[in-house]
């Protein structure tokens, strides 16, 4: 508590604070956070720090080259495609090296190498049968044996057909060389996996096999620097070529004995022990038949199985809700250790996997994916030590993040959660031992401590609780979810009766839209890229019922990019406009008089390109967007496509530059908010020159003044429209000098326009530019002035850079808001912050998959800050670039990609409201906003209803069968 005093007394007091003092308060408050990283508690011996020397060399090298360079960053790429400088690296070396612990999530199928898995292909008397281009495996004395397929020798195959092999590996891994084409969603990927498991299955069963292949896996792991291993298998029958078969409990007596055997062998093992884990697709006689062998293996093994749990792919399985009454038969000495938010879907059955397995007490979480996303899960997990199991390499080949960096484990890590790494099925990915997943572990963030944490992380036996009856059951179950949906955003409005029926009209297309999506993951707009999803999200009842729905105000866009598109490129047809080609083949656009008005280019009038060059339109147009129909192959990674971006950006400054056009310009932003029912604005500009067609030129002042006049004149044409206010946001990447000159501008601002003016704020690719760090004597100069400042500030995927630490200066500089404040998550001491203060955080849902910070919005990091409660404001950035049209699009997102599938019309209503409530506003103008807008509401809820016929659209949304997801 004395440190939050501390620290807030610190901010309060920054503006007369000196540099020394700031750079003394700023060091504090990273040493505050950094204590609260996965590791911190560790105190290295001399040795050590000597190793972790070596080690922090290698990593900041690796780091930091990947940094300069993003396309080559191995953990930013498909693992598929990074392998090999995996490898390579010098981290992942010394990795290999290091003493791991235990191996604590791997299922028994999948456990050894893939060549190891591969060469069992070349066994004598293995046969095999192609079924619906599958291969089907069996060791058998002769073909006859088997009448349920028509067996050949492997060996025959291979004799016939010199690509067999090649044929045979693709059908036992999932590994290639394009992974997202092989692979386009969740359930294409899963379903592959599913049938190699289906493949090696009886491979794996040949007795001899099953013995050589556990035994290799034990040691593989050893080789690994791996002295434990827990694994989970469904203990399906084992097979002797005579036939002889051998039940569960013999099979786990088999898996007891190589155990016992290879710790002869390597008397440094320290063990291994099983966790009983069948197929969640069962039925209730299914389930009962799970519950007797577990009991049985149980009592005839007691040491050797550890536990329970249920596999297979979550989104498609039985939730555990359908066993509950099956738990309570369990025997109380068996743990259960359960797969749970093996998904990126938020409120599903699949992500409330999680509150039921902590509800029934499990020990530990089979990869908890989806976990951040429910705040009162986490305050259970650390409260009671329940290790989470990450599987960093599963998760990515299984769909569920892109980029490492964008995994969940960051934050997990950054607060200290109890975490786990483990390697699920390396089989199939062709890892062998944890080292590859340790590597993307500790490469995930410049700054995570050394990874010797991993080994205290080892759970064993830890106390079980479980509910007493089904019925004690399921009512702290109602409780749990009731307190984790109260601190959702949104939770603490009230609907009135109208509100409520038009919710009802809103969740009946939002759960249809939702479940189909479930059904159908590659339908689910949110989950592809906007550029090849936007026609699908217009077509959508949500996104229409959005479009009319009061959403307040616009407070995160820049000031060259905020209309449409199609007005953007219309501007082109306007008379006197001339075009030129420049040397790297970029349009460039400019008002004249006539061509040698301006001898920096060979311009012609665009009208006679036009005349001249029937595809020219279609140059032009892509010369003013980053809308392709390939944006993964077009844009590489997130240096291209903001090159790119700025690129566009040049090609059409001095198309708007030009008065009339930078007049005309800002006025339809204003009609395009205002008739996506947008009441306000804040926007950011750099005040460049504006420009006459006579050479007349203005300055920033002048410009400031145009937007003064266009603001006032709609404002007379649309009387509820509130107004617009003018965040000065100019380049980061500049000199000292220029630095300077920009306060002075801004200081200018304040005293001729100070009610046009919100504040100060740096704009461009943050990676790429200065640090806020760099600006503290300017910054200084200005807050002393009464200047706020409006920070982008953690616009990145990287964790520990100058650009992640912008957000730590953006509070300690008073920021009032941050521009999208991606990276917050693996802040836990700013997330306090920002909460204590109120700081909103201005989320861009498009623009941020567009410029490459992920890939799909259900991975969001607003995710978790939507389900906690956080201040969010969702607007649209540079709608012009991408194709949208006012905030609907990123509201539709939003809704659908980022917030829970149960979060509904009241947390659109406190959306609206915060970009009411934390705008540069003064008290009156806002309290005049409120009412504007509430009146706007209140209509809209009207139209709502009525347009629904009230009772029939009721009857309609009453019937409409939802899928139980």
């Amino acid at each position: 508590m004395c440190a939050k005093v501390n620290l807030l007394l610190i901010i309060a007091s920054l503006c007369v604070l000196t540099n020394a003092d700031y750079w003394k308060a700023r060091e504090r408050f990273i040493k505050n956070e950094e204590s609260q990283m996965l590791g911190f508690s560790l105190t290295l011996n001399k040795q050590e720090e000597i190793a972790n020397q070596i080690l922090m060399d290698y990593k900041y090298s690796e780091y930091d080259d990947g940094f300069q360079n993003p396309g080559m960053f191995a953990p930013g790429r498909h693992f598929f495609n990074s392998k090999q400088d995996v490898e390579n690296s010098e981290v992942f070396r010394f990795i290999q090296r290091l003493p791991k612990g235990g191996a604590l999530h791997g299922h028994g199928s999948a456990l050894t190498s893939f060549d190891y898995l591969f060469s069992l292909t070349y066994r004598k008397n293995l046969y095999g049968c192609i079924v619906n281009e599958r291969i089907k495996f069996k060791f058998l004395s002769h073909p006859e044996q088997d009448k349920t397929c028509k067996w050949t020798l492997i060996s025959e195959f291979r004799r016939n057909d010199p690509d067999f092999d090649k044929w045979l590996r693709s059908q036992l891994t999932l590994d290639v060389s394009n992974p997202r084409e092989t692979y386009p969603n969740i359930n294409v990927v899963w379903k592959a996996m599913d049938d190699i498991f289906a493949s090696v299955g009886p491979l794996l069963s040949y007795r001899p096999v099953f013995e050589d292949h556990f035994y290799q896996a034990l040691l593989e792991l050893y080789r690994d620097n791996i002295t434990y291993l827990e694994f989970r298998k469904g203990l399906s029958q084992v097979y002797e070529l005579n036939g002889t078969v051998y039940g569960p409990v013999q099979v786990a007596g088999f898996y007891k004995n190589i155990v016992d055997e290879f710790k002869k062998h390597f008397p440094s093992f320290v063990d291994a022990r099983f966790i009983y884990a069948p197929s969640r697709n069962a039925n209730n006689a299914t389930v009962e038949n799970y519950i007797k062998i577990l009991t049985e293996v149980k009592r005839n093994y007691p040491d050797f199985l550890v536990g329970f749990d249920l596999v297979g792919q979550e989104d498609v399985g039985l939730p555990l809700t359908e066993f509950i009454h099956h738990f309570d038969k369990i025997p109380h000495d068996i743990d259960l250790v359960f797969h749970a938010g093996e998904t990126n879907w938020y409120g599903t059955s699949t992500d409330m996997n999680l509150v039921d397995a902590v509800l029934l007490g499990t020990k530990r979480i089979g990869h908890g994916y989806a976990i951040v996303k429910h705040p009162a899960v986490m305050k259970e997990v650390k409260e009671r030590g329940i290790a989470i199991e990450i599987c960093p390499i599963s998760n990515q080949v299984l769909m569920l993040v892109e980029d490492m960096r964008n995994h969940p484990a960051a934050i997990l890590m950054a607060q200290d959660y109890p975490v786990v790494i483990s390697y699920d099925d390396p089989s199939f990915w062709s890892t062998t031992g944890l080292s590859y997943d340790f590597y993307m572990a500790f490469m995930d963030g410049r700054a995570l401590p050394h990874p010797k944490i991993m080994l205290t992380l080892i759970v064993f036996v830890i106390y079980l609780t479980t509910a007493s009856t089904n019925d004690d059951y399921w009512k702290k179950r109602e409780a749990f979810i009731k307190q984790e949906e109260s601190k959702m955003l949104g939770s603490s409005i009230i609907l009135n009766e109208k509100e409520g029926i038009a919710n009802k009209i809103l969740m009946g297309y939002k759960l249809r839209e939702y479940d189909n999506g479930f059904k159908d993951p590659a339908s689910f707009a949110p989950a592809r890229h906007f550029f090849l999803s936007k026609n699908d999200v217009e077509k959508s009842k949500v996104f229409r019922f959005i479009k009319k729905l009061p959403k307040g105000a616009a407070l995160h866009g820049h000031d060259t990019a905020i209309v449409s598109q199609e007005y953007l490129y219309n501007l082109t047809f306007k008379e006197n406009l001339y075009a030129c080609t420049t040397a790297n083949k970029r349009l460039r656009l400019k008002f004249l008089m006539n061509a040698n008005q301006d001898k920096s280019c060979e311009w012609t009038l665009i009208s006679e390109l036009r005349k001249e060059n029937p595809d020219y339109n279609k140059w032009v147009k892509s010369q003013m967007t980053l809308v392709v129909s390939n944006p993964k192959q077009k844009y590489k990674n997130i240096n291209i496509v903001w090159k790119t971006f700025m690129e566009v950006f040049s090609t059409i400054d001095s198309l708007i530059l030009y008065k009339p056009v930078f007049q005309e310009h800002f006025y339809q932003a204003l009609k395009e908010l205002y008739e996506d029912n947008v009441l306000y604005l804040e926007f950011r500009g750099t005040l460049p020159t504006v420009y006459d067609i006579d050479g007349t030129t203005y300055g920033p002042m002048d410009s400031v003044g145009f937007y003064q006049e266009v603001l006032e004149q709609f404002k007379n044409d649309y009387p509820d429209f509130i107004g617009a206010r003018f965040i000065y946001g100019p380049p980061r990447k500049v000199n000292d000098s220029t630095a300077v000159d920009y306060m002075q501008i801004v200081e200018e601002f304040k005293q001729k326009y100070p009610n046009f003016l919100a504040g100060f704020d740096l704009v461009g690719q943050e990676d790429l530019g200065k640090p806020l760090v760099d600006f503290l004597p300017e910054f200084k100069n200005i807050s002393s002035k009464g200047i706020d400042f409006f920070f982008h500030a953690g616009e990145t995927d990287w964790y520990g850079t100058s650009t992640d630490f912008n957000l730590i200066d953006a509070v300690l500089l008073g920021t009032k808001r941050i521009g999208h404040g991606y990276a917050l998550n693996k802040h836990p001491l700013v997330l306090e912050t920002i909460k204590e203060r109120d700081i909103a955080i201005e989320v861009c849902p498009i623009s941020n998959q567009v410029l490459l910070l992920l890939d799909d919005m259900r991975n969001h990091p607003a995710v978790s800050l939507i389900a906690q409660g956080y201040p969010v404001v969702i607007s649209y950035d540079d709608p012009s670039f991408w194709g949208t049209k006012g905030l609907s699009y990123d509201f539709y997102m939003a809704f659908m990609g980022i917030a829970s599938r149960d979060a509904d019309l009241r947390f659109l209503k406190q959306l609206a409201k915060n970009s009411l409530i934390y705008s540069a506003m003064p008290k009156e103008e806002k309290e005049l906003a409120m009412v504007v807008w509430n009146n706007q509401w209140e209509k809209f809820i009207n139209d709502v209803v009525s347009e629904a016929g009230y009772y029939n659209e009721i009857h309609k949304v009453n019937d409409v069968s939802v899928i139980h997801i």
